[in-house]
Order: structure tokens, then sequence, then C-alpha cells
């Protein structure tokens, strides 16, 4: 972002093991999993009582569902003090302590590399590439451009085994050039 000349930036941050968690700790099925992310990442963009009516109204979801998906997904907080939230509340489910293990490897090389904290954040919310990404996931915003995300990032291990016959590990992004230069 700062090679195409943006000042103000910022990487939203998750992981897809995370809201697996989210997800197995609400009650919600698997097959839930899907119709649940693509609502809650909407929620900077309709809120909490818009992600709330999709969630019971279009996903028809559980309303007791609904309501521990909401209440862990909407907490705050610097982004260490959130993991540590989450690991407190999600401490039963091994696969979202994997996830925000990982986060905490992630921001830890952040810090690390004194990256400027204002450029990075966690995101507990956003969800990209549900068919096929398996860890962490970015996405970037240019916050003075009112567009939404100009690029997105992630891993997704089981992609290129499928086509080499073997397991590849694997990352990978893309911008979206059309509203990069919009900007």
């Amino acid at each position: 972002m700062q090679k195409l000349g943006f000042e103000k930036f910022r990487a939203n941050i998750s992981n897809r093991k995370f809201l697996n968690g989210i997800v197995k700790y609400s009650g919600a099925t698997e097959d839930q999993f899907i119709p649940i992310c693509l609502s809650i990442d909407k929620l900077p963009k309709i809120g909490k009582e818009g992600v709330k009516k999709e969630l019971l109204e279009k996903r028809k979801i559980p309303s007791s569902k609904v309501a521990k998906i909401l209440e862990t997904i909407i907490l705050e907080g610097k982004t260490d003090e959130l993991i540590s939230k989450y690991k407190k509340i999600l401490a039963n489910i091994p696969v979202a302590i994997e996830g925000l293990n990982e986060l905490e490897q992630i921001f830890s090389y952040f810090k690390y590399a004194k990256i400027n904290e204002n450029t990075y954040q966690f995101s507990p919310y956003i969800a990209r590439g549900l068919a096929y990404y398996n860890g962490p996931i970015w996405e970037f915003e240019i916050l003075d451009g009112n567009i939404g995300s100009v690029a997105g990032c992630g891993r997704y291990d089981n992609v290129i085994g499928k086509f080499v016959g073997r397991n590849v590990p694997a990352t990978g992004g893309s911008f979206g050039i059309e509203r990069i230069v919009e900007i």
C-alpha cells in the first residue's frame, strides 16, 4: 500500500480456524458456517442489528445461536487484548485456539519488524475465500477511500494439492485494480 502511495491504510486480519471456532461455540452446524460468515462479514457495513436481522431472517439461524455469535464477534480492544479475550471464551474449542495462536504469531512478527500498529488490526468479523482459505485471512482497505477492501489474501493449503496430487502449503492474494485506480 505504501509503494502505491497510500498513507492511510489498514490490513484487517482474522483466521478461518478462529471463525470455525466461533461457529462451534455458538452451537451452529458446519452447514451453517458459510451463511453465518457471509453475514458477520457485513458487520462494518450494516452494524450489529443488521447482522442480527440477516442471521435470523435470511439465514434462519436460531436466536440462541445468533446471540452467542454476536456477543463474541463484536468484542473490542487492541489486538493483544482481543486475542486474550477470545482465548478465554473459546478455550474449549481447539480449532479456535489454533487460529488464535497463528494470529498471535503473525502479530508478534509485525512487532518484531516494527510495523506501524496503525496499519493492521485483528478484525474478527472478516471472512474471505470461504470455499478455500483455511488459516489466516487478510483484507486491505484504504482508510480515506471509502470504497471497501482493495486487496485480499489468505492461506489455502488444500487448493493446489487438488491439482498436483500432494499437499502443498500456500498463501496468496489479489488486488482490486479497479478500486485502487478509483481511489
